[in-house]
């Protein structure tokens, strides 16, 4: 497991990542993720989404930024989960115009993002400007 990124003795990368992530092991999970996203697994939602995660717990918002643009790039933009979490980086990262436009687009692929977006703790600024 290590920093070699090996995830040997798990049954596959989807396994590792679902442990890293549950234990909060960030940096392993980042160096498990980029398997993930290689090849057929590239609109793999939730490799996206924890690879995001990692980075910004590790103080890179840049990079998780990135993450989620290439996941969106990937999907075709047609994934609203990760349009919410864009708008949600955009928020804690005080960027609110740039949340907006990210909730926009969630809500262009899924109506319902409207309404289920209102009790997200991340997306409360948008509400109050």
């Amino acid at each position: 497991m290590g920093s070699s990124g090996s995830t040997a003795p798990f049954r596959s990368a989807r396994s590792a990542l679902g442990v890293f992530q549950t234990l909060e092991r960030w940096e392993e999970l980042l160096q498990t993720v980029p398997a993930i996203l290689a090849g057929r697994d590239a609109y793999n939602l939730r490799a996206w989404l924890a690879r995001a995660t990692a980075e910004r717990r590790q103080g890179r918002d840049d990079e998780a930024r990135r993450v989620l643009s290439a996941g969106i790039t990937a999907n075709s933009g047609r994934n609203g989960e990760l349009w919410i979490a864009l708008a949600c980086l955009e928020c804690y990262a005080g960027n609110l115009d740039w949340a907006k436009d990210a909730l926009h687009k969630a809500i262009e692929t899924d109506g319902n993002w409207r309404l289920s977006t209102l009790d997200e703790p991340a997306l409360a600024p948008l509400w109050m400007v």
